[in-house]
């Protein structure tokens, strides 16, 4: 019988074919081959009822979490922070890469009806942040911003890294409110969108109103405090759904989705409406105190119906959309594929921060295909995942070929839009890739659905899988896998050539590769991230770790021993170094420079209006008077300089006093005297300035002279 699927695993440098028929299988030893692209991880996730995975995320400490929906009573659980509600409930698992693909937590989470997960985000700090939509009137909830509102509710929901509910509320109305997808920033506030048919959705500083009974998009901002800081529906008289979102270092939002209506509201659009069901694209700014503005919105799509399902953006402001299409004249440019191949395929478009077309393709094989997901890289590589019912769907370095049911697929493009890697990803039986998640040097996460008993799963000698035994009813699948190219960082052989790591190098000479390495406190960057002494005690915050520091003499402790500015004189006796001390009026150098009481003067200046005629010579009379904070006599000395209002160059006039003694705690006073003659320019301001110094010829005040009619002119 000829095998459903051949599997290539790798084991100290020996390739074994596994042949599956059925639940059968069999090792047979290869030549060792370069092999471009490997599965590192697979397993089924479920229980003895149905499971899909929706939405996949990842950290940097190799952990990986998927969120999807369960009926299964039996489903893996570890930590939990409930048991089966009954019912279609909310999963969420996390497993860990570095135990050999083990759980560490695993829950369910719902109420008494039926609760279904769309998406999943980890911030900085390894939190959980879930959405979707919900049934039951006693969803968990903590820190809530709104109840039960009635008929089918979005809801969001935080966890911790340590598993504990810390955040979790319903977002809706007395309507249908779906919660579709997030996106988490860099201080843990969080997105969310969906769609919405009832004009009681909460809205807080909103771009755009309520217009009809049909669905509207939505987008909605929730604080690291759980404070609904924004929240808007976006649409037209028909309806439109939020699919996917996304967040920019900026905090500006991103989201795609698709529309029936018309007259969506548009700014600065690539297109209008084209009939039928398009897909759109739309940008929105939060200013100061949330205030919110439409900056960008446009359709995107052709003659037939066009649906946005995934959106990503990169620090550069670049754009990427994927999506399913049955238009012939969707737009092009630079495509990779040029022509609709069948029923539906998908499109993927990258759009810069101008609003101009990168690239924009269809891709796809005779019969139907659909990408329901998308990520981008740090290199700007995209990943997509979805279904295909065709058996010529375009392949590339292709791990798994067509099993002739639906499957999935993972396609990655570079950032120019050429295809780099596509697969398809199943078994006998039916499955779609429903989340991917893109991580670096080419590994990519996805999960889904499947129904066959023969998905590609790996087992000895890789990475353990959570589960080797999949249902007939579905379960939901996580698969980890690297597009190939070239031998990427991670204790693996991934390029197939026996060696592990080869090529990247040492640079503090211990044996270990240094991706791979503890970064230590040595001046060194050990691990080969880019940065020295990274996570290490940075005092002084001069850039160099304190256990590499020097103390200077800066009031800081910079070589981290507890002390401040030791080994420094300190000639006041007031614990203060002297390098680092302020200098007081007090008679004492205090900061050690030479110079006693430098800084203690007051100058006041008084200046009256003065007429200036271009060619006359005329003597502007400034009376001045000098106050010395000092306990001990000083000789200091006055200049008046005078430029054109605007900037302190092209001194036209210096006037400078000889030294004036005086006396401690006393004052002088005098009158400066300043020939206007060569003021020739019309019309033009002019202001002046008194710089006061002392006897060592060290700038000590300056004051800006002020007075009600202070401007002067030049007549012609």
């Amino acid at each position: 019988m000829k095998p459903f699927l051949t599997l290539t695993l790798i084991y100290f440098g020996l390739f074994f074919s596994v042949h599956f028929q059925g639940l059968k299988f069999s090792f047979s030893l290869q030549p060792n081959q370069a092999q471009a692209s490997i599965i590192y991880f697979s397993s089924y996730l479920g229980g003895n009822d149905y499971d899909e995975g929706q939405a996949i995320a990842s950290d940097d400490a190799g952990n990986i979490y998927i969120v999807g929906t369960t009926r299964s009573a039996d489903f893996p659980i570890d930590t939990e922070l409930q048991t089966d509600q009954g019912n279609y409930d909310v999963f969420v698992t996390q497993i860990t890469e570095a135990d050999g693909g083990t759980l560490v937590f695993s829950t369910y989470l719902g109420g008494s009806f039926s609760d279904f997960a769309k998406d999943i985000a980890i911030d900085s700090h390894g939190s959980i942040y879930l959405t979707g939509y919900t049934e039951s009137s006693d969803f968990p909830l903590q820190d809530e911003i709104q109840n039960y509102q009635g008929g089918l509710d979005a809801f969001v929901t935080k966890i911790s890294n340590t598993g504990n509910l810390e955040f979790s509320s319903y977002l809706g109305s007395p309507g249908m409110d779906y919660g579709l997808s997030l996106a988490v920033d860099e201080t843990s506030n969080v997105y969310v969108t969906g769609a919405t048919n009832d004009a009681l959705f909460p809205t807080v500083n909103p771009i755009d109103s309520f217009s009809g009974t049909a669905f509207e998009a939505f987008v909605s901002k929730i604080s690291s405090t759980n404070a609904l800081v924004f929240s808007t529906v976006l649409g037209g008289t028909q309806d439109e759904f939020g699919t996917s979102v996304a967040v920019d270092v900026n905090n500006n939002i991103y989201l795609t989705g698709y529309t029936n209506s018309a007259d969506l509201p548009l700014v600065n659009q690539i297109q209008t409406d084209q009939t039928s069901t398009d897909a759109f694209i739309a940008q929105i700014s939060l200013g100061s105190v949330y205030a919110s503005s439409l900056d960008f919105s446009s359709y995107l799509g052709g003659n037939a119906n066009d649906w946005g399902y995934g959106i990503s953006v990169d620090d550069s402001g670049n754009i990427w959309v994927a999506g399913t299409t049955s238009s012939v004249n969707f737009p092009l440019y630079h495509a990779y594929q040029n022509t609709l191949s069948g029923s539906y395929d998908l499109f993927l478009t990258k759009i810069d921060s101008s609003k101009n077309f990168v690239f924009s393709t269809y891709l796809g094989g005779t019969e139907g295909d659909w990408a329901f997901d998308l990520d981008v890289d740090s290199e700007g590589r995209s990943f997509v995942t979805g279904l295909t019912e065709s058996t010529d769907f375009p392949e590339l370095d292709s791990l798994i070929s067509d099993q002739l049911e639906r499957d999935a697929y993972v396609t990655a493009f570079d950032s120019s839009g050429v295809l780099i890697f596509s697969t398809y990803l199943g078994g006998s039986s039916v499955e779609h890739g429903n989340g991917i998640k893109a991580g670096e040097h080419g590994n990519c996460y996805i999960t889904g659905v499947t129904a066959s008993l023969d998905f590609p799963i790996t087992a000895w000698p890789l990475i353990d899988a959570i589960d080797m035994l999949g249902d007939s009813h579905g379960d939901a699948f996580v698969v980890k896998l690297n597009i190939g190219g070239n031998e990427t960082c991670d204790g693996l052989d991934n390029d197939g050539d026996g060696a592990v790591d080869e090529g990247w190098p040492d640079n503090d000479g211990d044996g270990i590769v240094n991706c791979r390495d503890e970064e230590e406190c040595n001046g060194l960057d050990d691990n080969g991230d880019g940065h020295v002494d990274e996570g290490f005690l940075d005092t002084d915050g001069d850039g160099i770790m304190d256990c590499m520091d020097e103390e200077s003499c800066d009031g800081l402790d910079n070589d981290g021993d507890g002390l401040v500015d030791e080994g420094f004189p300190d000639n006041d006796g007031d614990e203060i170094a002297d390098c680092a001390d302020i200098e007081e009026c007090d008679g004492i150098d205090n900061n050690a420079n030479g110079i006693t009481d430098e800084w203690c003067f007051n100058i006041t200046i008084e200046a009256r209006s003065h007429l200036v005629t271009a060619g006359v010579s005329t003597m502007m009379n400034l009376n001045y008077t000098i106050d010395n904070l000092s306990p001990v006599s000083q000789a200091v000395n006055v200049v008046f300089l005078v430029w054109p209002y605007g900037a302190p160059e092209g001194i036209l006039h210096p006037t400078d006093l000889d030294y004036i003694v005086v006396a401690a705690g006393s004052s002088a006073s005098g009158i400066a005297n300043i020939d206007t003659e060569d003021y020739v320019d019309p019309w033009f301001l002019y202001g002046i300035v008194a710089v006061l110094y002392n006897s060592e010829d060290e700038i000590t005040n300056t004051t800006w002279i002020t007075y009600d009619l202070d401007w002067f002119f030049t007549f012609p």
